[in-house]
C-alpha cells in the first residue's frame, strides 16, 4: 500500500484509529456500552512497551495478554512512527496489519508531531480452538482523539470513537501472533452461545 505525503487525508485518518478494517471505510461508532475499561492503556514511554515473553499459553488469559501488548506496541507506533514492534506481533498475511503499521509511518511523514493517547479496550470475549490452535478476540476499541502537527501551524484532528474490533490469532511457536484483525458488528452470528460452545471442544 502506497501512502501519499503532505496530508494524511480523510481514508488514512479512518485507517490510522482502527476505523476501516476489513470494511473499506469508516464504520459508525456503535452506542456506548457504559461497560466498564478492561486494563487501561498507559501513554507509551519513550523507550517502547518491554520484550514480549516468549512463553505465553493457549489460554484465554494469554490471549488477553498477547492483544493487551500489541495495543501498546500500537500505541507506541502511533506516537513515535516507530512500527518494528507491532509489525512484528502480526503474520506476513496479515493486510490490516500492515496498512496501519503504514499509516503509523505515514502520519509522521515530513517530522510531523503525533500526539494522542492511542486506544484502550473494553472487556474482551475470547473463544479458543484448542485443535487448530487459535484464537478469537473480540472487544470494543475506544480511540482517542489524534493531533498531527506538520510544520508552522499546519494541524491535523482525528476524532475519537468506539468501534468493535475481532482478532484472530493463531499459536506461533510459543506465543501468538495476530492473523487478521476487523471491525465486526455489535452482534454477530459467531456469538451465539453453540457455536461458542462447539469452538471451545
Amino acid at each position: 500500500m502506497v501512502l501519499g505525503r503532505g496530508r494524511i487525508g480523510a481514508a488514512l485518518a479512518c485507517v490510522l484509529t482502527l476505523g476501516a478494517l476489513g470494511l473499506g471505510g469508516c464504520a459508525e461508532d456503535p452506542p456506548q456500552t457504559g461497560a466498564p475499561i478492561d486494563s487501561r492503556v498507559d501513554v507509551p514511554k519513550p523507550g517502547g512497551p518491554p520484550p514480549i515473553p516468549k512463553n505465553m499459553s493457549m489460554t484465554e488469559s494469554g490471549a488477553k495478554y498477547f492483544v493487551g501488548y500489541w495495543i501498546d506496541a500500537y500505541n507506541y507506533g502511533l506516537r513515535t512512527g516507530k512500527t518494528k514492534i507491532v509489525r512484528g506481533l502480526s503474520t506476513p498475511d496479515c493486510v490490516a496489519c500492515a496498512t496501519l503499521a503504514d499509516a503509523m509511518e505515514a502520519a509522521h511523514e515530513g517530522k510531523a508531531k503525533v500526539t494522542s493517547l492511542g486506544i484502550e479496550s473494553v472487556p474482551m470475549e475470547v473463544r479458543l480452538n484448542k485443535r487448530e490452535k487459535t484464537a478469537q478476540v473480540k472487544f470494543f476499541v475506544i480511540r482517542y482523539p489524534v493531533k498531527i502537527k506538520r510544520g508552522k501551524g499546519q494541524v491535523e484532528e482525528i476524532k475519537p470513537g468506539v468501534a468493535p474490533i475481532r482478532f484472530t490469532l493463531v499459536r506461533h511457536a510459543r506465543t501468538w501472533r495476530v492473523q487478521s484483525l476487523k471491525l465486526v458488528p455489535v452482534k454477530d452470528k459467531r456469538d451465539d452461545p453453540k457455536d461458542k460452545r462447539e469452538q471451545q471442544r
